[in-house]
């Protein structure tokens, strides 16, 4: 997956404590990162206004 080469190639991955993930709730992008411990999924504030129907 890309997303996953990417972090590896800019980042020491066994140095981050928290990977933070905008997403829409998407399952897509929950798949592709779910080998990373660090992980936590926000919802970034466009998608949180929209599903508030701000």
């Amino acid at each position: 997956m890309q997303m996953m080469g990417y972090i590896q190639k800019n980042y020491d991955v066994g140095e981050l404590e928290k990977l933070y993930i905008h997403v829409d709730g998407g399952i897509r992008i929950k798949n592709g990162l779910k080998d990373y411990r660090q992980r936590v999924y926000v919802c970034d504030g466009f998608h949180v206004k929209k599903y508030l129907g701000n």
